[in-house]
């Protein structure tokens, strides 16, 4: 039975992948060249979405308060994913959803109630099959208001030049890792 390749332990990978000085493979460095090309792209790609969001402002994506739309009924089903709280209501084939960036989750989902009356503001031009929620009153409560869900929008969208400069600063950090693996992989391919 022949030897078995020892496996080397993860911190040690990581060691080895940072430590210029280490003994590198041809298969090693074709592997991390291709990696950090893909990751330089996906920066590039990800600097682009961030610089549309800023482009578009803090409020991009929430509709204007006189555009919502109210559709009211029992609540026959919720349930709470992830990220949404999904809601269904008597004589609406749709499932509407509230999203977790609007914030105030737990206030949501303990405002519902099984069986009722309850109001939902949706966007009437969103054609998605699960239509955001965008103010919600339960039994003539007030929920979740649209100027809660519109500060707590705002405040997430507010991220988005740190997102910009985090993803520049990985997309030419990483190309140019790119670039020095590329060059050592060519000067390991000389005799």
């Amino acid at each position: 039975m022949g030897a078995q390749p020892v496996q080397k332990h993860w911190l040690a990978r990581i060691w080895f992948f940072l430590n210029d000085s280490a003994d590198r493979s041809h298969e090693y460095l074709v592997q991390s060249r291709n990696m950090a090309t893909a990751g330089a792209i996906l920066g590039v790609g990800l600097v682009f979405l961030t610089a549309w969001m800023m482009l578009l402002g803090s409020e991009a994506g929430l509709p204007r308060s006189d555009r919502l739309h109210a559709v009211s009924g029992q609540l026959t089903n919720a349930s709470e994913g992830k990220n949404d709280i999904w809601i269904t209501l008597e004589h609406h084939e749709v499932r509407y959803d509230y999203i977790s960036k609007e914030n105030g989750f737990r206030a949501v989902w303990d405002g519902l109630c099984a069986g009722c009356q309850t109001t939902l503001w949706i966007d009437p031009g969103d054609t998605s099959s699960t239509p955001t929620v965008f103010q919600i009153a339960v039994k003539g409560r007030m929920v979740r208001s649209y100027a809660d869900v519109k500060a707590a929008w705002i405040s997430d969208n507010r991220l988005a030049p740190w997102l910009f400069g985090f993803f520049i600063f990985s997309a030419v950090y990483l190309a140019f890792y790119a670039r020095r693996q590329h060059r050592r992989l060519r000067a390991s391919e000389l005799p």
